[in-house]
């Protein structure tokens, strides 16, 4: 009975360390990982430094390839010092062709601070077209009113 378990358990092993497809598609998971830092501001200082304008920011993910689907595992909300405010997805979200998710700050909401960002981590099955993510900071403040925009960028590990 022992020289039967070691058989199996020999064979299971060889199985799952040496079956191509089984490490292939673990390499290719790990390979297509991707991370895109995408700075953006709850807040700007104007005047002599000392007065923040608070900006409402629209954080858009998009998935610009024509026939592939990519899966988004976490959209992650950092504050000026790296500190995590909050994850925005509670469990992954499959983009479609062309589907884009939208993320909306509020203005009111300055836990940011004048220097955050957004870490967006992601995947795909077959090579893709990389995410386009952008930002859209706006506020407005009695008769005046700013806009601008910031692009993720990719980043390695």
């Amino acid at each position: 009975m022992n020289n039967y378990r070691n058989m199996i358990l020999t064979l299971l092993i060889t199985f799952l360390f040496c079956n191509p497809l089984a490490t292939s598609f673990a390499q290719k998971k790990s390979n297509n990982s991707k991370l895109v830092y995408v700075p953006v501001y709850s807040s700007i200082y104007h005047g002599d430094q000392v007065r923040e304008f608070d900006l409402a920011i629209t954080l858009t993910v998009r998935n610009i390839n024509s026939n592939k689907s990519i899966t988004v595992y976490s959209i992650d909300y950092y504050g000026n010092s790296g500190n995590l405010i909050r994850n925005y997805l509670n469990k992954p979200k499959i983009l479609k062709p062309y589907e884009t998710a939208n993320i909306v700050v509020k203005e009111s909401d300055t836990h940011g601070g004048s220097s955050a960002s957004f870490l967006i981590k992601w995947d795909a099955d077959r090579n893709v077209n990389d995410l386009f993510v952008e930002a859209v900071m706006i506020g407005t403040q009695q008769q005046q009113g700013i806009s601008f925009t910031s692009r993720g960028i990719p980043v390695k590990k």
